[in-house]
């Protein structure tokens, strides 16, 4: 990703309505989806740690980034215990983990199928993966360009990848339905915008949380997670998928 998005992350992942509500959505996932708790966590693609805090509540965790700016800022929230490297070379031994978190990683490298293969090589048997990634070709915008997106996904490609890698697809569903409408909306006024005026590529997250809407987007978002707790979301900004080493 750009330098600047890690600062931009460290300051808003702990209020932004899309990151609460989507971490809010995750570990309820993870709480009625696992047998038992983890005893141990990788999280890959870890970011400046809000979510480490978080996965701790589950177990213990180690959290993983290629970005070395990325494992600063971790250690500025608290003492974690953290690695460098990349996804598709994980720095872990066979079976080390029986709960690997990818979220919104696999899209930025060129290889995810070596990505989740070493995904499926660190679990345990029977470990489970959960991961997501952002949904739909149409609609790319700047806010992949400046993340380094390679591409976004359909339902069934996510599940093609996994099946490949070994894995036992649990479930596969779209995240952010509700709100998915004003997400399309945004995306087609600020390309057509891009279009004429040509700025430079920006982040969506500073012109997508408005002064007193933020609480309210959170809570519609969060809303989602009594849909999920009975079905599979046929649509939305995200696509998440929890699924098994064989």
């Amino acid at each position: 990703m750009e330098a600047a998005f890690y600062s931009e992350f460290f300051e808003i992942e702990g209020r932004h309505w899309w990151f609460v509500g989507r971490r809010t959505l995750f570990l309820r996932m993870l709480r009625r989806s696992l047998p038992r708790p983890p005893r141990r966590i990788l999280d890959v693609g870890c970011g400046t740690g809000v979510n480490l805090e978080h996965l701790g509540t589950l177990g213990p965790v180690v959290g993983l980034d290629a970005a070395r700016q990325a494992l600063g800022y971790c250690t500025k929230r608290r003492r974690f215990t953290l690695a460098g490297g990349f996804f598709s070379e994980l720095p872990f031994a066979d079976g080390s983990f029986d709960l690997v978190t990818a979220f919104d990683v696999l899209e930025h490298d060129t290889d995810p199928d070596a990505c989740l293969r070493e995904a499926a090589r660190v679990l345990e048997p029977g470990g489970f993966l959960l991961m997501s990634v952002p949904a739909y070709r149409f609609m790319w915008g700047d806010h992949d360009v400046v993340a380094h997106h390679q591409r976004r996904y359909r339902r069934a490609e996510v599940w093609g990848e996994l099946e490949r890698a070994g894995f036992s697809v649990v479930r596969a569903t779209h995240l952010n339905t509700l709100l998915f409408p004003v997400a399309v909306a945004f995306r087609q006024v600020k390309n057509l915008v891009g279009r004429v005026t040509r700025p430079a590529p920006r982040s969506d997250f500073g012109s997508t949380a408005p002064p007193g809407a933020n609480a309210v987007l959170r809570r519609v978002f969060e809303a989602e997670g009594a849909l999920l707790d009975r079905f599979d979301l046929p649509f939305g900004l995200t696509i998440a998928a929890l699924a098994r080493r064989s």
